[in-house]
């Protein structure tokens, strides 16, 4: 049972079997450092490592491609083979070393591959249906049912993979308009096959991984899967009812957390910017899914962290620029609770 003597924040919880010494996340952030062959590099493991050592619980890797067509860039890291296994095991390992756990999480991202260079690149651009991000970007073409299934298996492939590596816990991408919210999203899905109309079919291919996925990395390790829980464009877009909805149906095919994001599929929306301004998203899917939740999007206090997962609005809080900024933010935030036996011995002088 969680101590509840400790500050919110610092309860550990276990899922599956895979525990958690705090509910303090990292949140995917691209580096846009790994070699041209999706290869993670020292600055990546110094990376992981250091906010490790700076007491963070879980630390998820960048958006990590399933297939070399699917990068946001030529630099974003890639999870298809034996090669880049070998080194995100380096990585991983340094990071059990300093005393916090890895996510990998995997995802391609369709009509936005090769953003640097708005799709226009050597790959083929993907799609759900053949709708361009923008105005300036590259249209892509309606993948194909055998395609689907191809996609399908490279996502298991990837899976496995972050298995050899040694993840504590998998994390599918389909949020920010990559390519399972390409599908999610009436705004950038319009077939008139199994895979579009309604929101079931709109759901289809990110509930199908998921299941493989599922049934691929076993029972006992943690699933994740990060959406976006709204389009910011009412009344036609994905909304936060549909995300409700896709919420329950993961869960019964056995993912154990949704990370709570947002956006992604327009070029432009202009959502009200303020500490936890997603935080009421996933307050909604905890309550209505019944499912774990982690909440993202400008948390930077301690103290509105700690307070928002005592509540019971999530589980988890996902920081992003601000363990940029300070990689030792949790052993600050443990500083300020009074929180004992966090920061490592090296440090204590230091705190």
């Amino acid at each position: 049972m969680p101590n509840p003597s400790l500050p919110a924040i610092f309860r550990p919880i276990s899922i599956r079997d895979c525990h958690l010494k705090n509910r303090i996340v990292m949140s995917p952030m691209c580096q846009y450092s790994a070699d041209n062959d999706g290869v993670s590099t020292s600055w990546h493991h110094v990376h992981w490592a250091t906010r490790a050592i700076g007491g963070v619980g879980l630390i998820i890797g960048e958006a990590t491609a399933i297939r070399q067509d699917g990068r946001l860039t030529a630099n974003d890291l890639g999870l298809w083979n034996e090669e880049q296994a070998r080194a995100l095991k380096n990585g991983i390992d340094l990071v059990h070393a300093n005393g916090a756990k890895f996510a990998v999480q995997i995802g391609h991202c369709g009509r936005k591959s090769w953003g640097r260079t708005k799709g226009h690149s050597d790959f083929r651009l993907i799609s759900s249906s053949s709708i361009a991000f923008d105005a300036d970007w590259e249209k892509p073409e309606a993948l194909n049912l055998l395609e689907i299934e191809e996609l399908t298996e490279c996502f298991v492939n990837s899976a496995n993979l972050a298995m050899k590596s040694g993840a504590d816990v998998v994390e599918i991408h389909a949020a920010h308009g990559y390519l399972f919210h390409q599908f999610l999203s009436p705004l950038s899905n319009i077939r008139t096959d199994e895979y579009g109309g309604s929101l079931e079919n709109r759901s289809r291919f990110l509930v199908d991984v998921a299941s493989r996925v599922r049934s691929a990395i076993g029972k006992n390790v943690p699933l994740f899967v990060r959406i976006s829980c709204t389009d910011f464009a009412e009344p036609d877009g994905f909304l936060l009812a549909d995300a409700v909805k896709l919420s329950c149906v993961l869960r019964d095919v056995g993912i154990d957390v949704i990370d709570c994001s947002a956006g992604g599929t327009l070029p432009v929306t202009n959502p009200v910017l303020r500490e936890g301004y997603q935080l009421p998203f996933a307050e909604k899917i905890r309550k209505e899914s019944a499912i774990i939740v982690a909440a993202v999007g400008m948390l930077t206090d301690a103290n509105f962290c700690n307070l928002a997962i005592e509540k019971g609005d999530c589980d988890f809080v996902v920081l992003g620029r601000e363990l940029l900024r300070n990689p030792y933010w949790a052993l600050h935030a443990a500083k300020q609770f009074k929180v004992g036996e966090i920061v490592p011995v090296p440090y204590v002088r230091a705190f």
